[in-house]
């Protein structure tokens, strides 16, 4: 199957982040890593985004980043769309994005800056200066809601641009930013949880940590978005809830913790996260295992 820049494939809709397993002695488990991108490629699922928050981005060192971005192309070129997270400090995300470009990937993904004090015209530049260094797509990840709406439709018409992926959860703007252009992609960054209410306001695609454990509830929630069907959204929103909420909690510091978890108890990779994240207790290892019943994967 060959997967083009198709806006009209409609799961080019779905972003699906890549999980970064560990093993017992903290180092990258590859092993795992493969048997996870099966298990969402056999399902169905046609944008892969290594290197995201959901893969503990800033806890991967550069090499093992290469390293999973290499196994996806290599695997996956031609068959899904790959999209890279690229960030850090300037230079280095530069160097990232040349290596993505040179390795075949279809766009680059740009992390918002990790840093306290930056202004919408210094995080515009950091932008203008990464894509000035190669020549494939840009889908600058848009957090903040300091970046202020002209500069946000700035970056979303310069020529560069592929996507936004917008995860400021303020829909009211949201849909004031999608009604003044729609020279790009408008991506909810906020997953399943807030694709339906992202999607009414103007989007069409969503990012997903989902579908490394559940592919086709997140496929099936596309499918049904898409097409307008507000009943079949409901029933599988209300399907999703709890283990979006579950990942939400704590100001999302179980965001990757809730994931590994059910695809240990699935066998498809370990629980481990790196510090500053950590495992989940006993209590929520078992919500985990209650809504992995429910959904009839154990």
């Amino acid at each position: 199957m060959s997967i083009s820049d198709d806006s009209e494939n409609v799961l080019n809709g779905l972003f699906s982040i890549c999980i970064s397993p560990f093993g017992p002695d903290n180092t990258l488990d590859m092993a795992s890593f493969e048997t996870i991108m099966a298990h969402k490629f056999d399902h169905g699922v046609r944008t892969f985004i290594p290197g995201g928050n959901t893969s503990e981005f800033y806890s991967l060192s550069l090499i093992e980043w290469e390293e999973t971005l290499r196994y996806v192309v290599d695997t996956y070129q031609g068959k899904a769309r790959i999209i890279p997270g690229v960030g850090h400090d300037l230079d280095t995300a530069v160097k990232m994005a040349v290596t993505a470009e040179k390795l075949g990937c279809d766009g680059i993904m740009v992390h918002q800056p990790s840093h306290p004090f930056m202004s919408s015209k210094g995080f515009h530049h950091y932008l203008e200066t990464i894509a000035s260094s190669i020549g494939i797509g840009l889908f600058p990840y848009i957090r903040s809601a300091n970046i202020d709406d002209d500069t946000v439709i700035k970056i979303a018409e310069s020529d560069y641009v592929s996507g936004i992926k917008y995860a400021n959860p303020d829909l009211p703007r949201f849909a004031a930013l999608v009604s003044r252009t729609d020279q790009c992609q408008w991506i909810c960054g906020l997953a399943e949880m807030w694709a339906p209410f992202f999607f009414t306001a103007g989007a069409t695609a969503f990012t997903s940590g989902l579908t490394n454990v559940h592919p086709t509830l997140s496929i099936k929630m596309l499918e049904a978005l898409v097409a307008n069907k507000d009943t079949e959204v409901r029933e599988i929103w209300n399907l999703v809830r709890p283990f979006e909420a579950l990942r939400a909690e704590t100001k999302n510091a179980k965001n990757v913790s809730v994931v590994k978890e059910a695809l240990a108890q699935m066998d498809l990779g370990p629980r481990a996260v790196r510090p500053p994240l950590d495992i989940l207790d006993s209590t929520d290892q078992e919500k985990v295992k209650t809504i992995l019943q429910s959904w009839n994967l154990l």
